[in-house]
């Protein structure tokens, strides 16, 4: 059976699920197929404060 994993944002969490399976799949082993929904690095909305959070 062939998994699909989507990776919806590219912060800390999804960016370290992008690079778990590289190794894997240098190897030669069976990893899921890999789709990133995001197209630059994020997290923590770049610094920013949420209004009223000062």
């Amino acid at each position: 059976m062939n998994f699909k994993v989507g990776i919806i944002r590219a912060g800390p969490s999804g960016l370290a699920m992008l690079r778990a399976f590289k190794p894997e799949q240098k190897k030669g082993n069976k990893t899921p197929e890999i789709k990133c929904y995001e197209n630059k690095i994020t997290g923590m909305e770049c610094g920013t404060t949420p209004e009223g959070l000062e």
